[in-house]
């Protein structure tokens, strides 16, 4: 039910893009966090750069764990318009030994994008990046 709801609602963004703008999505992962049992205090973290010259709008952005399970938000930056030259980052705590991914839609005149999905330790040292991708 959660998917369909998921599915659901990306539809929804897609269709509702402002001024007829076409929503675009930017996705990361997944990213394998390792055992919170043995490394303590892990946090995934998807960040996200607007390097155009025009605010671009974040909607739907949620982090996934290889079930299929949208992760509850510890964080989160991107819940306003995204202005130029900007960064905005969302995060959750790991709380099992799963695999993350991070999804964000946005739309914007011009927009573009880039971004990384972390794996952080509670000193906030990076412990794994790879580079979120633009599919439109």
């Amino acid at each position: 039910m959660s998917d369909r709801l998921g599915f659901m609602t990306v539809a929804a963004l897609l269709a509702m893009s402002s001024a007829g703008q076409a929503a675009e999505t930017l996705v990361g992962g997944p990213l394998y966090a390792g055992d919170p049992a043995v490394i303590s205090a892990l946090f995934v973290n998807c960040r996200i750069f607007n390097f155009s010259n025009r605010s671009v709008t974040i909607g739907l952005h949620r982090i996934y764990d290889n079930a299929g399970t949208n992760v509850a938000k510890t964080g989160d930056s991107c819940t306003s318009p995204l202005g130029p030259m900007k960064t905005c980052a969302f995060s959750g705590n790991i709380t099992g030994n799963f695999a993350f991914s991070c999804v964000a839609i946005y739309s914007g005149a011009e927009a573009q994008l880039s971004g990384a999905i972390e794996i952080t330790d509670d000193m906030n040292t990076v412990l794994q990046t790879s580079p979120m991708h633009n599919h439109p």
